[in-house]
């Protein structure tokens, strides 16, 4: 099954996924195979299963990193990123 990641908290390591389909599920960063965190907007593939607390995702792999966003001003002209 493939989908796109719509949330990923780094720190506890779990996020959701939402099926093409349009279902969604949890994922947790043992259920990721090739890396460790996920970015959201990422496409996914993994096997689906109906765990007693809802769906949850298993072997889950990155198959297209997410897109890169370029950050304007209001005049349109490219921005630059900010650091802290």
């Amino acid at each position: 099954m493939t989908g796109t990641v719509l949330e990923w908290f780094a720190l506890p390591g779990y996020g959701r996924i939402l099926a093409d389909a349009g279902e969604r599920f949890f994922v947790h960063r043992t259920a990721l195979q090739g890396t460790r965190d996920l970015s959201v907007g990422s496409r996914v593939d993994f096997i689906a299963y109906r765990g007693p607390r809802g769906p949850r995702a298993e072997g889950c792999r990155v198959i297209a990193p997410a897109p890169l966003v370029q950050a304007t001003e209001a005049s349109g002209a490219p921005a630059c990123w900010a650091r802290s």
